[in-house]
């Protein structure tokens, strides 16, 4: 047997002592575990790397046992691959030793046997050992995180994606799916920008082209996406930079979140915050409106009052000569008659906010109404020598009303064209019928409205001069009243102006009596 480092004469297959030596020294300070073993398993030969494994010299190695030097679990452990090479089998394997020192290593092992020649079998073999242990577990904790991402990759309960540096999608997440209704196969071969909203697609394509270009790191969008079947969704998407080794922009790993529900709720909020400050600038304003309103109504009162009291007490003092006693009367009477009708107005108005306001229907001839109403209103007609001319081709119509409350708009809308017309100018009513309403219209040639007010023309307490020193007396309440009784009647009023000083239209559709509805007793007919 040779010792340790001595080279057999003549040297190894023909060669040269001196080129033995060399290769030893090559052998010696390789990382590779190499050892010649005899057909008994006794070492004749160890490189330095093998022998510092267990803490020897190669010299202490060389004529050992196997199962000497790496203990007898190791030993157990390769020998039936000790057994094949034996058999004259070349054999690669990798296989955990439990080393005794050393504890549990994976080493990765070849056995090449050498021929003793024809007929005399195996004389010994050569095994070359590699410790891969710290490669294997790097290996294994690589795949053990990229397991974890994985799974953390498609369970998230938001969806992901890498997006290569073309656009086109490399990996999804079955979220993502889900919020897309694409499958994985059909979104490899499409872009986001493919169903991304054309609405957002400009603005995306600039955070896009940023980030591709390395200008920023990552980024964070909201826009809608337009889904497999067409519905709408919105997402947040945080988009982080991949770059390769050399530092270029390979592509991008999203995270992309469905904020439907909350922009809805958003969008939810501004809405009732738009109708919250609208409700309070409505508050405002009819608070503002109730302070002028009972301002209107204390100057209206106290107006007639005034004149009653006046009166009265200058009759009570005998200081009304007897050819102005009439005269007298004349205005008591007609003041009033004014303040009981600023009285009724209020209670009418309150019976119909209360909805206490009931209609006592039946069937009335609609020229029997007008010619109450105008009746009524005459005298002021004829005191401001007013034009009135009345076309009511159409009116014996019969419709069901009830009679007081319609003749009150009537009477309402009258008084109201006499109020802003002025003296010597004209007042025009026409009935026109169709087979569904008949349309009563006042036309006058008075002050007119401006276009602005006239939305509001039929609220209550609106008028376009509220100031209590203006030209014309009233509380607002007659238009506003004239519009909840056409309601009632199933009706609809509507005003129209020209403008100021071009007069105004004022026109009523009532609906027509039902054919073959029954006749009451009432019936004129």
């Amino acid at each position: 047997m040779l010792a340790a480092g001595e080279p057999p004469a003549g040297g190894i297959h023909g060669l040269p002592e001196g080129a033995f030596s060399q290769l030893r020294l090559i052998v010696d300070n390789l990382p590779i575990l190499i050892a010649q073993c005899d057909a008994h398993g006794r070492y004749l030969f160890v490189n330095r790397a093998y022998a510092s494994r267990f803490g020897l010299a190669p010299e202490d190695v060389v004529g050992l046992t196997i199962e000497k030097v790496i203990g007898r679990a190791a030993y157990d452990a390769v020998r039936p691959y000790i057994d094949r090479v034996l058999a004259g089998e070349r054999v690669t394997f990798e296989i955990d030793v439990p080393y005794e020192d050393l504890g549990s290593r994976t080493m990765r092992c070849e056995y090449v046997p050498s021929d003793a020649g024809p007929g005399r079998g195996i004389e010994s073999f050569v095994a070359s050992i590699l410790d891969v242990t710290d490669q294997r577990r790097a290996e294994n904790a690589l795949r053990e995180r990229e397991s974890h991402f994985r799974a953390a990759f498609e369970l998230s309960a938001v969806g992901q994606a890498f997006i290569g540096s073309d656009r086109r999608f490399l990996l999804v997440n079955d979220r993502y799916c889900e919020m897309t209704g694409y499958s994985r196969s059909e979104l490899m071969q499409l872009r986001p920008d493919d169903f991304t909203h054309a609405d957002d697609l400009a603005r995306d394509l600039q955070h896009a082209d940023a980030l591709g270009r390395g200008d920023v790191k990552g980024v964070t969008v909201e826009k809608r996406y337009v889904r497999k079947g067409g519905d709408v969704i919105w997402v947040r998407i945080h988009a982080t930079l991949f770059r390769d080794r050399t530092g270029a922009p390979i592509g991008a790993f999203s995270m992309i979140e469905d904020i439907s529900r909350e922009k809805m709720a958003s969008q939810e909020r501004e809405v009732l915050f738009a109708r919250e400050h609208a409700a309070r600038l409505d508050a405002e304003e009819a608070n503002r409106t109730k302070d002028e309103f009972l301002a209107t109504l204390s100057h209206e009162l106290r107006t007639p009052l005034n004149a009653i009291l006046g009166w009265t007490q200058m009759l009570q003092r005998k200081a009304v000569a007897a050819d102005r006693v009439d005269a007298a009367l004349e205005a008591l009477d007609r003041n009033a008659r004014k303040q009981a009708q600023l009285v009724d107005d209020l209670l009418e108005l309150s019976r119909i906010a209360a909805g206490r306001l009931k209609l006592n229907l039946e069937r009335v001839r609609l020229a029997m109404v007008l010619d109450a109403a105008i009746d009524t209103i005459q005298p002021a007609i004829d005191a401001k020598r007013i034009a009135f001319t009345l076309d009511a081709a159409a009116a014996p119509v019969s419709i069901e009303a009830d009679p007081i409350k319609l003749q009150q708009v009537c009477w309402n809308l009258l008084s109201n064209a006499v109020k802003f017309t002025p003296e010597g100018g004209e007042i025009h009513v026409s009935v026109r019928l169709t087979a569904e309403q008949v349309y009563i219209m006042v036309r006058d040639t008075g002050i007119g409205i401006d276009p602005v007010f006239v939305p509001r023309l039929f609220s209550r307490f609106e008028q376009a001069d509220r100031s209590t020193t203006r030209a014309f007396e009233g509380l607002g309440l007659g238009l506003a009243i004239v519009r909840h009784l056409v309601e009632l009647h199933g009706g609809t009023v509507k005003a129209e102006s020209a403008g100021k000083g071009l007069g105004a239209t004022f026109t009523v559709a009532l609906p027509t009596l039902r054919r073959g509805a029954r006749t009451g007793p009432d019936d004129p007919a």
